[in-house]
């Protein structure tokens, strides 16, 4: 992925799709992605529509991502909530287009995006989150989630919500054990499409937190 084809996906999406709809910006942001040769490494829409029926299932007021890309979930998350999302992008490029849309989206009153590493920036966050989509590197899955409970970030009933779970199992691995088999968190994997990848499937992680960890 070339900078210079994100700046082409910002320039198109904003161009097909008015200001303030954030429908049709992600309509245009998969159309984008359907038409043209470039493969995106975004949710894409058969994630998204998992992911829309988990918002609604959970109707976070406060939502956490790690993984900002283009901004394309943060968008679609936050179209669904009334209440405000926090993403962690540690690539100032990807940051920056992605609050360019959200802000074509009209939904920067809800969103706010921090370029930085999302070990040092949960650092600094403040308040309980209660739904966390974690799209990052699958390497720092596992160690984020320490630090997110080491910080006591993770509300009661917190769904935590790890893209990838199939394509980067391995990169992964840490983070899958640990979810699935710590008596804190009840886990499972749905299966679905892998959106960059033709043919392929892949899987998100969804994941309860129960109890508290006691990690301080």
């Amino acid at each position: 992925m070339t900078l210079h084809t994100l700046q082409i996906l910002k320039d198109h999406v904003t161009s097909q799709a008015p200001s303030g709809n954030p429908d049709l910006l992600l309509s245009a942001m998969d159309a984008f992605t359907r038409d043209t040769r470039h493969q995106l490494m975004h949710l894409g829409p058969e994630k998204g529509l998992l992911l829309d029926q988990l918002i609604e299932d959970q109707a976070p007021k406060r939502i956490l991502e790690l993984g900002s890309f283009f901004g394309y979930s943060a968008i679609r998350m936050a179209r669904l909530i009334k209440g405000e999302l926090v993403s962690l992008e540690s690539d100032p490029f990807h940051a920056a287009i992605a609050q360019k849309l959200v802000r074509h989206a009209k939904l920067e009153n809800q969103i706010t995006i921090h370029h930085t590493a999302a070990s040092h920036g949960i650092e600094h966050l403040k308040g309980q989150f209660d739904f966390i989509l974690v799209d990052h590197y699958a390497s720092n899955y596992y160690t984020d989630l320490r630090i997110l409970e080491d910080r006591n970030l993770l509300a009661q009933g917190c769904l935590l919500v790890a893209d990838n779970a199939l394509i980067h199992a391995h990169q992964m691995a840490d983070y899958l054990h640990y979810v699935r088999n710590s008596p804190h968190y009840s886990s499972r994997l749905v299966k679905t499409p892998c959106q960059h990848i033709d043919g392929s499937q892949d899987g998100m992680e969804i994941t309860r937190y129960l109890t508290d960890t006691g990690v301080k």
